[in-house]
């Protein structure tokens, strides 16, 4: 999705919280003040707390939205992370401040007023709360926000507690004392597992965990149909707020010229983000061989150091003045040299042959060169 329509969708979900926050504050605490409830009062304040929480949940928002630049170039989507396990924490504070508050009303014996006015303002609060719950969670899905999925869960930790407030006054009204602590405690736990899920979610983006298994084999399966890929390995995975970066490694044929190999990374990135929206990155990597078992510690010469070795033996060779081209393949420990002559240094065939041998002869010495094949071009 688009970033600027994902901040949209964050941005207008937000707002709409918040200013029904604003208004459910108002009249918790007014009515809660009229209606001489403590709990009310209490409920409201927490309310107008929430304000706070969305403009936070907006600003992180709108930051992890930029794009990216010289000092983030993976973009800011960790600025939602972090805004995610912000969110998080103050679920469980609200959490522990609903079990401290209903442990307190059992131990000193506080029962909840009646009062009709106070029962109307805690059943609507209910309602609101939990149809924002559902509308933040249904943005928060669309567009894959755990920073809005985190402040659903706050959107319903205030409904939750209204319902303490309203359970405490039908309870209270049938004569049942305590029953609204021990369905806070409940709540709270409720509230508290919610709290726990999002921050380890968001510690385990942190620490750079990878996508579940199934997704990475759904990845890879979409790679090997990419005509020309061999194999893959080396599948990496990192996630920056909704996106996803994916770094592979595949192997083509060991043929394969350096442009074709770019060809074919070129159209590996273009499947996988077709098919995968989430990931916005894909570094491939083209390999001629498995370098899994490739042994470490071997370092082949480059070419220039190849050529300071073979040149003092191919000097004393007539042809060697007449070469035109010379290609290297590295493949794996190895090395294999691919030599292009003009058609007019031969004469006969049979010498095609005694020049093959030469070289071939000149690079016993090394075990590290795999073959020598030599070619012969039109002039």
């Amino acid at each position: 999705m688009d970033t600027t329509l994902r901040y949209s969708k964050a941005k207008r979900v937000t707002l709409f919280g918040a200013f029904a926050n604003f208004l459910l504050s108002l009249f918790k605490i007014i009515f809660g003040w009229l209606g001489s409830s403590q709990a009310l009062f209490a409920d409201g304040i927490h309310s107008f707390s929430d304000l706070l929480v969305d403009l936070f949940v907006l600003f992180a928002s709108k930051i992890s939205h930029k794009s990216p630049d010289e000092l983030h170039p993976y973009g800011h989507g960790r600025v939602e992370t972090v805004g995610t396990v912000v969110v998080s924490l103050v679920l469980i504070f609200v959490a522990f401040g609903i079990v401290w508050d209903a442990v307190y009303s059992i131990l000193h014996q506080v029962m909840a007023p009646v009062g009709i006015s106070v029962l109307v303002v805690a059943s609507v609060a209910i309602v609101v709360n939990e149809l924002l719950f559902r509308y933040t969670l249904l943005v928060a899905n669309r567009i894959d926000s755990n920073l809005l999925k985190a402040n659903a869960w706050h959107k319903r930790s205030d409904a939750l507690s209204s319902i303490v407030v309203l359970i405490g006054i039908s309870a209270e009204r049938m004569g049942v004392p305590h029953f609204d602590a021990v369905a806070a405690i409940v709540v709270a736990l409720m509230i508290m597992y919610q709290g726990v899920k999002w921050i380890w979610a968001a510690i385990q983006e942190l620490i750079d965990v990878g996508v579940r298994p199934d997704f990475l084999a759904e990845i890879k399966e979409t790679i090997l149909d990419v005509d020309g890929v061999m194999a893959v390995h080396g599948l990496r995975t990192r996630k920056s707020g909704s996106e996803i970066y994916l770094e592979a490694h595949v192997q083509v044929d060991e043929k394969t010229s350096a442009s074709e190999g770019h060809f074919i990374a070129d159209w590996v990135q273009r499947a996988v983000i077709r098919k995968f929206p989430k990931i916005i990155d894909v570094m491939v990597h083209v390999d001629v061989v498995d370098d899994l078992y490739v042994h470490e510690g071997i370092l082949l010469p480059n070419r220039n150091e190849l050529m300071q070795t073979l040149e003092p033996a191919w000097k004393e060779l007539p042809s060697y003045a007449y070469l035109r081209v010379m290609t290297l393949h590295y493949l794996g420990n190895e090395i294999a040299i691919e030599l292009v002559f003009p058609l007019s240094v031969l004469n006969n065939l049979q010498e095609a042959s005694l020049l093959f041998n030469q070289y071939k002869e000149s690079i016993q010495p090394f075990q590290y060169i795999r073959s020598i094949h030599i070619f012969f071009a039109a002039d």
